[in-house]
């Protein structure tokens, strides 16, 4: 992926001046904040400019939507998922995210900014001192204050208020015209906010010019005007109060109510949650047609999905408060979710999951706006815990690891409940950090748990944690009492298939392969039946472990990568890296030590943006290493350092091209050496190919030589390499001397 910008819902108008002037910024300051009134265009701009800038953006261009973002604390986390950031350690997410950009050449937008910026200001700090060639382009009501921030202030629109007024007006009547100067007089009155602009065309549908700026002046005559600022800010307010008054009551209700969605939301989540006997469901839908027919609402493009600007959320979301609904809301708000969640929890392991994937993510500031309400009631904390642990696949399947341990570590402050406590070492288990004590205390806390199926799921947990811990025989036992649950409740999905993999990986690695080949065929044929591609990946991808340690290479190249291609459908880096790891021991078996390092390279930085490598199991580090070894006596270490570079330095797309068997493309030097080190750094990195020492290169170039120690060591530390052979071989790859 090369960034998410989302595509435009109509035509910007004018703002040519504005986006030259930001690019003009982006090229010369690493932060740039748009400031301005609501509905004045900061995003509009924002998103055009970041746009027309991409190309010198070879690592992407990103939009992170804050809007809906209530807890400083997920702010990296947020901006990490949007980038695709699976780390699971136990880093401090921040400086997860500033290594992660570090050598990326990256521009960042942030969007609505000003409900959190301090900590965005020290966020942005961090990212700019520790990731030299990231930029950031912010928009917010305020500046950031940090130090080199260039502020650029988005004023209404003057000459082109008229052309914008034009073409929103045509869109609401094709045949509509009117005198330029009534229309000027209109955008004038709307001071030329474009927002006002566009929901006053929006009244042709019913009124004449004439009648449009008669009414608007009879609206806004009674207006105070004590400030230019302040009297856009009463201009905003007071036509969007007026398209508030012209929406029928239950329009009026519905716009109020849907101010709880704390992003965009569906047909079904605005029926459950706004309707009631004043607003039946049924007539929630012709409601809803009706905000968007008035642009107070407005419809993603291509899907089902609807959303509110925030200026707009904002003003429904005070007519909720003046109400006295909002609290009630808010419930309804998170118990839609929470049935969301029970649904999600009961049909992961089925046929759908790639479309309860696509819809999870989706919802997901949702998700997380129920969760925060929960935690911000204590009377809430009963169904908060129940979210966060209806919500276990979404955050081990979907990379949500860190967000999902971040809420479940809160709530495990207040109670130590035998459910949040097994969710919680679910998640540890993919983070690699198992305690003993834990262990004990969820295996204590189990004890005489009434509920079968969640007796099942703690020991298959604790069978995954007692792995890693290298703990095999005790981790089978675990498993098959896992087993024994599940079947006597009729082996229900995920479940059964994860404990059979669990299982037959333990079997595996104890020198047991036949007895976990059996488990293994019926592990893929139950999860092939009730259409768990999920479980059936883990399935496939420890039947190759187990076929490459019985000598059958061929065939565990099979199953790698029937195991890869669910993982990549699912963005699972964890569990990309795990299978490319296998191939490239596929590959030394083979005999091919070249294959084998460039896998082995591609493995090492999948891990290198997840997290822990191997997962931390002792078994899964030292199959890595016997990899390492084959391709060692295959090809020696040094050229196995040159091919070890070569995979390190793809893109994921490209090493997934590469172990389905397709070539490596041909490397680009300039873009992919500028983007990761200074120009300085280059030099460097020539004179280590050319073989020359740190001192010998300090002489060369008449600077110290601990300059010199300095720069290698960030070199080898940003190209995530362990040795000089394998910079002279990245070096050589690119070709940086021509």
């Amino acid at each position: 992926m090369t960034g998410n910008l989302p595509a435009e819902l109509n035509r910007l108008v004018g703002r040519r001046q504005e986006i030259a002037d930001v690019r003009r910024r982006l090229a010369e300051a690493r932060l740039v904040t748009l400031t301005g009134v609501g509905g004045v265009g900061k995003t509009r701009v924002a998103l055009r400019a970041a746009l027309e800038s991409r190309r010198a953006f070879p690592d992407g261009v990103w939009f992170v939507e804050l809007s809906g973002l209530q807890d400083p604390e997920l702010l990296a986390h947020t901006i990490g998922g949007v980038l695709g950031l699976q780390d699971q350690s136990v880093r401090p997410q921040a400086d997860v995210l500033a290594e992660f950009l570090s050598g990326r050449r990256t521009l960042i937008v942030l969007d609505t900014c000003e409900h959190m910026v301090g900590p965005c200001a020290a966020l942005a700090e961090l990212l700019l001192s520790a990731a030299p060639k990231v930029v950031i382009l912010v928009t917010s009501r305020q500046p950031l204050g940090v130090p080199g921030e260039r502020v650029l202030g988005v004023q209404p629109l003057a000459e082109d208020a008229v052309e914008l007024f034009y073409e929103r007006a045509q869109g609401v009547d094709q045949a509509f015209d009117c005198e330029r100067s009534l229309a000027e007089r209109l955008c004038e009155r709307l001071e030329g906010i474009p927002l006002a602009i566009e929901l006053a065309a929006v009244r042709l549908r019913t009124l004449t010019p004439e009648q449009l700026l008669v009414r608007l002046d009879d609206r806004f005559r009674l207006l105070e005007t004590p400030s230019p600022g302040k009297t856009r800010h009463q201009t905003l307010r007071t036509t969007i109060g007026w398209s508030h008054e012209l929406c029928t009551p239950r329009e009026r209700l519905l716009w109020a109510r849907l101010s709880v969605f704390a992003w965009d939301f569906d047909l079904e989540g605005a029926e459950f949650v706004c309707s009631d006997a004043s607003l039946p469901a049924g007539e929630v839908l012709d409601a809803l047609g009706g905000l968007v027919d008035k642009s107070i609402v407005t419809r993603e493009p291509g899907t089902t999905r609807f959303r509110m600007l925030d200026t707009v959320r904002e003003y429904g979301e005070d007519w909720l408060v003046s109400l006295g609904d909002d609290l009630q809301l808010l419930s309804r708000h998170r118990d839609h979710y929470l049935r969301l969640a029970r649904r999600f929890d009961r049909d992961w392991g089925g046929p759908e999951q790639l479309v309860w994937f696509d819809r999870m993510h989706a919802e997901f500031p949702n998700l997380r706006a129920a969760l925060d309400f929960c935690l911000a009631e204590p009377a809430e904390l009963d169904a908060g815990r129940e979210l966060a642990v209806r919500l276990r696949f979404f955050w081990g399947a979907f990379g949500m690891v860190r967000e999902g341990a971040y809420y479940l570590d809160r709530i495990l402050a207040s109670d130590r409940h035998v459910e949040a406590l097994t969710a919680r070492m679910w998640l540890a288990t993919f983070q690699g950090r198992i305690d003993p004590r834990d262990i004990e205390e969820l295996t204590a806390a189990a004890e005489g748990h009434g509920d079968a199926e969640f007796q099942a799921w703690t020991g298959y947990v604790l069978g995954n944690a007692k792995v890693l811990l290298g703990a095999l025989s005790e981790a089978r036992r675990l498993y098959a009492a896992a087993l024994r649950g599940y079947r006597g409740l009729g082996a229900p999905l995920p479940g059964t298939a994860l404990a059979l993999a669990g299982h037959a990986f333990a079997l595996s690695m104890e020198g047991q392969p036949e007895r976990a080949i059996g488990m293994l065929e019926e592990q893929i044929a139950l999860a092939s039946a009730g259409g768990d591609r999920w479980s059936r990946s883990y399935g496939d991808w420890i039947y190759g472990l187990t076929e490459l340690g019985m000598g059958r290479p061929a065939a565990a190249a099979a199953h790698a990568l029937a195991a890869l291609e669910v993982k990549r459908e699912l963005y699972d880096r964890a569990g990309v890296a795990m299978a490319v790891d296998l191939l490239a021991a596929v590959a030394g078996e083979q005999g091919d030590g070249p294959r084998t390092a460039r896998l082995l390279g591609a493995a090492h930085r999948l891990w290198r943006t997840f997290g822990l490598p191997q997962l931390g199991s002792p078994d899964l580090v030292a199959a890595r290493r016997g990899a390492e070894g084959r391709a060692h006596a295959l090809i020696g270490r040094d050229r196995f350092e040159a091919e070890f570079a070569l995979g390190a330095g793809l893109t994921l797309e490209d090493a997934l091209g590469y172990a389905f068997g397709e070539e490596i493309p041909q490397p680009r030097p300039g873009p992919e050496i500028e983007r990761v080190l200074t120009h300085r750094q280059q030099e460097i990195a020539e004179l280590v190919a050319g073989g020359l020492s740190n001192r010998e290169i300090a002489e060369r170039l008449v600077i110290s030589k601990r300059t010199v120690d300095s720069h290698v060591e960030h070199i080898l530390d940003k190209l995530g390499f362990g040795s000089r052979a394998q910079v002279a071989a990245w070096v050589a790859r690119l070709g940086i001397r021509e």
